[in-house]
């Protein structure tokens, strides 16, 4: 179960090495991040001991009123972090409370600082081929000269990929789609010259009222767990975005997916 994952602190040990490793190689003078080091002479599966790393929580930090650029700085670290952990990496901290990050602030810039590894899932390079199909699929939804078609291959996509069962009505199959496309509207939005503003309360009422409309009328479903784990995250990074109030140009980060996925 989850919580037993998340109290055996030798297998957290474990992941915060193969994290802390990941960690280092991308940081740089651009973009820095930063994790404990784990002491496994020390640690045992009741007790996790590391280093002490210094920053202040994402409600403190906001409380020394930072710039709109500092605040756009951090969250790029925290996107960025996310594209190399799932389309690049294939290792997910997936637990969606902020309070596992602190902001390092040093010489005028930002610094991330990465905490608690026990929820960290890995996602193979099939999953992830999946995931980015399915994604790709909906994207050129809005373009296509059959649009019933192109839907019922969303579907299908989802249906192979277990997210959907075969046996639920079109109600439910066209409310798949229709999550699928608010999921990937943030990419290629056109407000606010092309950026998407994530204190967007008409957006995040669409997206809450669809899902909830969507696990209603399903008969036959169940997600898998590790679909829920990775949107679980990303629900947790739209509201770390929110809370920082910043009106982001996520287009990029839709080839930055794909780019990544493909350096495996």
């Amino acid at each position: 179960s989850v919580l037993n994952q998340e109290v055996d602190f030798e297998q957290e040990v474990e992941y915060l090495k193969k994290y802390r490793k990941h960690i280092l190689a991308i940081s740089n003078d651009k973009e820095k991040y930063y994790s404990p080091e784990p002491y496994t002479a020390m640690s045992t599966k009741k007790v996790i001991t590391m280093s002490w790393e210094e920053g202040l929580s994402i409600n403190d930090w906001l409380q020394t009123n930072p710039s709109q650029k500092k605040k756009e700085k951090l969250a790029h670290l925290v996107l960025n972090l996310y594209c190399h952990e799932f389309y690049h990496w294939g290792l997910v901290q997936t637990d969606p409370n902020f309070a596992n990050f602190l902001v390092r602030e040093a010489d005028g810039d930002i610094g991330l600082v990465l905490l608690d590894f026990g929820a960290t899932r890995e996602y193979d390079k099939e999953f992830r081929t999946q995931y980015l199909n399915l994604i790709q699929n909906v994207h050129v939804l809005k373009d296509a000269q059959d649009q019933d078609a192109q839907k019922a291959k969303i579907v299908q996509i989802g249906v192979d990929f277990n997210l959907i069962d075969k046996r639920e009505d079109q109600v439910a199959k066209d409310l798949f789609v229709e999550i699928l496309n608010l999921a990937v509207e943030p990419f290629f939005t056109s407000e606010k010259n092309n950026k998407f503003s994530f204190g967007n309360q008409e957006y995040n009422r669409r997206a809450k009222e669809s899902i909830r409309t969507f696990v209603s009328s399903l008969k036959y479903s169940a997600p898998p767990h590790r679909l829920l784990f990775l949107h679980r995250k990303l629900g947790g990074i739209s509201s770390l975005l929110r809370r920082l109030d910043v009106d982001l140009d996520l287009s990029r980060y839709w080839l930055v997916m794909f780019k990544e996925s493909n350096q495996d």
